[in-house]
């Protein structure tokens, strides 16, 4: 206890003090007892000298009754206990006086009790002329003796009391004034114990305390330094620890045994491992089962020569195998020596991720690269082929028309016509591949489009085929050209038919997807949005990857000579891209082929209108037309097939001629008859200026493909009138009537 010292201290000052008292007390006590016997003794004497010649003459006489008188007197303060008068011998009592009671003493009986006093019987002879008539006994009484005992003892405890009050006090300011800075002491060694580092002790004056409190207080700081620097460790320590923990790198360490004494919590999460689990555990066993010489590998990654990081595979709790990359650092002691060494590893299974798509979007681009160019090649032939096909075309019938049904050169006729026209649908098949054929797109339920083909689909494709269609409810819209979306489903099923020479199934299944940015990282040409997939599933041979790059290619094909042209999934291809979309194929030889056509979804009713019929006699007119045509061969033969019909034709072979004519025309012009790619002024922008000489003129343009000004992206724009090449003389009978018979506020152009 903090006060238990002053207590003490105290305490012991006190029962100094009452033993003192008590001491002198006792001895004053002893010499107040001596000197009242011998006081009593003196005057016992005295009063039995003074008493003794009256009671001799009255025991002379025999008169006893003034002895009696005479000592009764003698005590009438009763300051005697006991007076008896004997014989001369001392034994017989001849008078007996003592009172019968004393005055009551002032003193406590305690004290009666630790003191008892007891003072001496005192004899004198009673004689006269040398003769002793009597013995006169006297004992003392101790009241008187008690009380001035008990007086003193009074007052000396009075005093006693006072003394040991003033002594404390003394004891107590002494105690305060020396103890102050030993309290102090130890309450600063207390907060210093704590924690309290900043704990010193106040400077005193006192020379026995002052070194102690010096050494005291230059040991706190002392100790707050070196506690101040282990504190900063130590925090540092648990930073650094912190940070092992929480960084996302495996960190782990191994003794000179290459076994595992440390796991952090991101080895945990690398590789789903507990430290319970992985302590002592050799480092080898961290290997994928694929990596060959595990322990080989150890040594490479320890091996500190090596500047290069090591990219392994480590195997995981579920026995996946992880790609990381590793590397070692020596972990060494104090005074240098080799105790370890620490591995860092990093998951980089995204880093290879992003590395093979990386890849094969590079290979897509370049792929992408290779149909573009081989497009442009194959949409500029076709183009020029189709202008000399539609002489052809045009020329042949006009012959057939003259001859007689039994001119044998009607047969003849017959096959440069019909050669004509598989030559125009290859030309056709051409610009569908490089996405410049004219497209008429609608609003398109693939799920209705699929229905409407299956019976035709199932005849295309034989008996020992299954078909099975799989329509997605709820199937959103597309805009497409619903011919050519019948043509990728003819075309892939024609292929998924020919992979399949013994039978198999082949499965239309549609499907609403969202493309979001992990699809459009892994799709070249790719864009976020709702798409409308249609999947095309067969179970047949399959293809190989080599196969799958050049799958796309005009004219290549793995059919035999004469059992294909190669076009057909060129076609789809063309179609897909020209639509908006995205095709892909994945396929493994023996498991069969999936090709996945992805169409932009639109939020619009689907279109059930009917196409008009075009068939009937040829329709004729009177209106006069601009032709506009810079190919000679095809002016000349849409002149005469326009004459042939009645119209009044106005021929010009380039823009500025037109402009020409139709400035110097003085009657009405109904129509402009235009191509499309021409030297110097297109027809797009000829129709423009003659629309703003000549109101309310129609145009019908012509070409052999559309990558031009008047359509975007090969689709044309509803307010065009446009007629493809090649084109028969009825084809482009029917169109122009067509285009002259719109009312007039819907005039296109």
């Amino acid at each position: 206890m903090r006060s238990s010292l002053r207590a003490l201290l105290l305490g012991l000052t006190g029962l100094a003090v009452i033993v003192v008292e008590l001491v002198g007390l006792g001895l004053d006590l002893t010499g107040r007892i001596t000197a009242a016997e011998q006081r009593t003794e003196a005057q016992i004497q005295r009063l039995g000298a003074g008493v003794a010649p009256v009671l001799g003459g009255a025991l002379v006489v025999g008169d006893l009754a003034t002895a009696e008188q005479t000592l009764r007197t003698m005590n009438l303060d009763q300051a005697w206990r006991e007076v008896k008068l004997y014989e001369a011998d001392g034994q017989k009592v001849i008078l007996d006086v003592s009172p019968s009671s004393l005055a009551p003493a002032r003193a406590p009986t305690l004290l009666r009790r630790i003191l008892p006093l007891d003072l001496r019987e005192s004899r004198t002879p009673i004689q006269s002329g040398g003769v002793v008539y009597g013995i006169l006994a006297i004992s003392p009484s101790s009241v008187s003796l008690e009380n001035e005992i008990w007086s003193e003892i009074r007052q000396r405890t009075t005093i006693s009391v006072h003394l040991m009050v003033v002594l404390l006090v003394l004891v107590n300011l002494i105690l305060v004034l020396v103890l102050r800075p030993v309290r102090a002491l130890g309450l600063s060694a207390n907060r210093f114990g704590a924690g309290d580092l900043s704990a010193r002790m106040p400077e005193t004056r006192l020379a026995e305390i002052a070194p102690t409190v010096s050494a005291f207080n230059a040991m706190a700081t002392n100790l707050e330094g070196v506690l101040g620097e282990l504190r900063a460790k130590e925090a540092a320590n648990r930073r650094l620890g912190t940070i092992l923990e929480q960084t996302e790198e495996a960190i782990l360490t191994v003794d000179l045994e290459n076994r595992i004494t440390s796991w952090n919590l991101g080895a945990r999460r690398l590789l789903g491992r507990t430290a319970e689990e992985m302590l002592g555990r050799p480092l080898a066993s961290l290997f994928a089962e694929g990596v060959a010489d595990p322990e080989g590998m150890v040594n490479r990654l320890l091996d500190t020569r090596l500047p290069d990081r090591l990219e392994t595979e480590f195997r995981s709790a579920d026995g996946s195998s992880i790609d990381v990359m590793a590397s070692g650092s020596p972990l060494t002691t104090a005074d240098g020596q080799l105790d370890g060494h620490i591995i860092v590893a990093r998951d980089i299974t995204e880093r290879r991720r992003a590395e093979v798509e990386r890849a094969e979007l590079e290979s897509q681009f370049r792929q992408a690269q290779k149909m573009e160019a081989v497009g442009r090649l194959a949409g500029g032939v076709a183009h020029d082929f189709n202008n000399l096909l539609t002489v052809i075309i045009g020329r042949s019938e006009f012959l057939r028309d003259q001859l007689p049904a039994n001119d044998p050169l009607v047969r003849h006729v017959d096959i440069i016509a019909q050669g004509a026209q598989r030559a125009a649908n290859l030309t056709g098949q051409l610009l569908a591949f490089s996405r410049r054929q004219v497209l008429q797109p609608k609003v398109l339920d693939l799920n209705s489009v699929i229905g409407g083909m299956a019976e035709m689909l199932r005849r295309l494709i034989g008996e020992n085929i299954v078909l099975v269609t799989l329509p997605a409810p709820g199937l959103g819209q597309v805009m497409a050209d619903p011919g050519q979306i019948e043509q990728i489903l003819m075309n892939l099923a024609v292929n998924a038919r020919d992979a399949m020479p013994t039978g198999g199934r082949l499965t239309l299944e549609t499907s609403n997807v969202v493309g979001d940015e992990a699809y459009v990282r892994h799709h070249l040409g790719a864009r976020p949005g709702a798409y409308v997939v249609l999947a095309v599933t067969d179970t047949g041979t399959g293809m190989s990857a080599e196969t799958q790059a050049r799958l796309f290619e005009p004219f290549f094909t793995t059919k035999g000579p004469g059992k294909g042209t190669g076009l057909g999934l060129a076609t789809v291809y063309g179609i897909v891209k020209q639509s908006g979309g995205n095709i892909y194929v994945s396929s493994e030889p023996g498991r069969g082929t999936s090709f996945k056509v992805y169409l932009p979804r639109v939020d619009a009713v689907p279109d059930t209108a009917e196409d008009s019929d075009d068939a009937g006699a040829s329709p004729r007119g009177h209106e006069t037309i601009l032709l506009v045509e810079d190919e000679p061969d095809l002016r000349d033969l849409a002149l005469e097939i326009l004459a042939m019909h009645g119209y009044v034709v106005l021929v010009a072979a380039e823009a500025d001629e037109a402009l020409r004519l139709a400035d110097g025309h003085a009657g009405r012009l109904d129509l402009l008859l235009t191509d499309v790619m021409m030297p110097g002024m297109s027809g797009r922008e000829l129709a423009v200026e003659l629309a703003a000489r000549r109101p309310g003129l129609r145009v019908l343009y012509m070409s052999g493909y559309t990558a031009d000004a008047m359509a975007g992206h090969g689709v044309l724009e509803p307010e065009i009138m446009f007629l493809q090449k090649p084109y028969s003389p009825a084809a482009l009978a029917h169109k122009v009537r067509e285009v002259l018979d719109v009312p007039a506020g819907n005039r296109a152009g």
